[in-house]
């Protein structure tokens, strides 16, 4: 199976991403419309089943956040007063800057000349997940083999919940700079891998931790055997690392008075979804998300917030990661244990496992290490599953 060419299974990927948007299509109707939900959310693009109408294949993708990713490509941010007290902020206009620009700018220079959002948008995420598919295929099979590359990109992009990867979500992006971060940190690239961490730490806060990783992998392994040439090229990776945040803060400042008003926002975002917060301290936040840990067993299975699902997440990743300790590339590594603590440390647990999708090390290290039944009933139990989490994603059912 390994034998034939990276275009075979390509082709083989994008037959299946068919099947699944022609299942979406045809057999949306098996689940429920989500009415509650949707009236609770956010539209820029209004689903036309809300009042009735008939499914729209593209307004179904654009679910929860996506809206406001849309909208922003749409009609850029607005000018507003970043002094405003937070009780006075509107809905409809300053949350609109919790959204880190990249995506949406990318997605606004291309519909110039198709002049369709939604459209461009399923064309753009949809050419993403295919670049995605051949850098991790190319990833594993530099630092392992071709056969256990096959292996990783289908586990990994059958799992359910990159369904958001189809979706108007900015996670495909993240994954596709975090798989070229990746393959220069481990070809000790550094000063590339800087490049692509300034325009990845544009796209989510997610992203930013990852500067101290670059900075001490570099101290570690890169050019330079005196220490004060060592501390000027870290010096010059981040700056190279903060050039696009920068413009992001000033562009904030420009338009709003105050150039953190991006993370002003986030308490507004946070406090809306979470009364009971009173702070975006992260010691709030971290006592707050050890209080869910703590209170699982009395949590509801699934919602926006307090939900058993993301508390198992957290658990899950743990034990594949001290499983996978030493046992994969230590820069893979530690790209997921970021990926996993962060969340935990500096924001509530809306979204956490949406956050955990983008840690592919770890779907690599199950590749891996999975014994050859275990891992195609896995594979075979994620494919349905992201079938199956389909139908409920269009529906707007919240999750991740």
């Amino acid at each position: 199976m390994v034998k034939g060419n990276l275009f075979r299974y390509l082709s083989i990927f994008l037959a299946l991403n068919t099947c699944l948007y022609l299942f979406i299509f045809f057999f949306n109707g098996k689940v429920a419309f989500n009415k509650f939900d949707y009236s609770a959310a956010y539209h820029f693009f209004p689903d036309p089943r809300f009042a009735g109408g008939k499914f729209d294949f593209l307004k179904s993708l654009a679910v929860f956040d996506s809206q406001w990713y849309l909208k922003i490509a749409d009609t850029g941010y607005p000018k507003v007063n970043g002094s405003l007290p937070l009780a006075k902020m509107t809905p409809e206009k300053e949350p609109s800057y919790a959204f880190f620009p990249l995506y949406p700018l990318t997605i606004n220079l291309l519909n110039r000349f198709i002049k369709n959002t939604l459209l461009t948008s399923f064309i753009f995420n949809n050419f993403l997940l295919l670049v995605n598919f051949v850098l991790f295929f190319n990833l594993v099979k530099d630092i392992s083999n071709k056969k256990l590359a096959l292996k990783t990109v289908f586990l990994y992009f059958l799992f359910p919940l990159t369904i958001f990867y189809r979706s108007f979500y900015t996670e495909g992006m993240i994954l596709f700079l975090l798989l070229l971060f990746t393959t220069f940190m481990v070809k000790k690239k550094f000063i590339f891998s800087a490049f692509v961490l300034g325009f990845l730490m544009v796209v989510k806060g997610i992203s930013l931790p990852l500067l101290p990783l670059l900075m001490v992998f570099y101290f570690k392994n890169g050019r330079g055997k005196k220490i004060p040439e060592k501390i000027v090229n870290v010096i010059k990776i981040v700056f190279v690392s903060v050039v696009p945040l920068a413009f992001w803060i000033y562009f904030c400042y420009h338009f709003t008075g105050d150039p953190f008003f991006f993370v002003k926002v986030r308490y507004f975002w946070v406090h809306n979804n979470i009364p009971f917060i009173s702070s975006t301290s992260p010691l709030v936040f971290f006592l707050n998300n050890l209080y869910n840990i703590v209170e699982l067993p009395f949590l509801s299975f699934h919602l926006f917030y307090s939900s058993k699902v993301d508390v198992i997440v957290t658990f899950v990743v743990l034990f594949l990661l001290l499983k996978s300790w030493k046992k994969i590339p230590v820069e893979l590594w530690w790209i997921s244990c970021l990926i996993w603590i962060f969340p935990l440390v500096s924001t509530s647990y809306i979204g956490y496992s949406r956050y955990q999708v983008i840690s592919f090390p770890l779907f690599y290290y199950l590749a891996k290490y999975l014994p050859g039944k275990f891992f195609y009933f896995f594979l075979v139990i994620f494919a349905v599953g992201l079938f199956w989490l389909s139908l409920y994603f269009v529906n707007w059912y919240w999750v991740g």
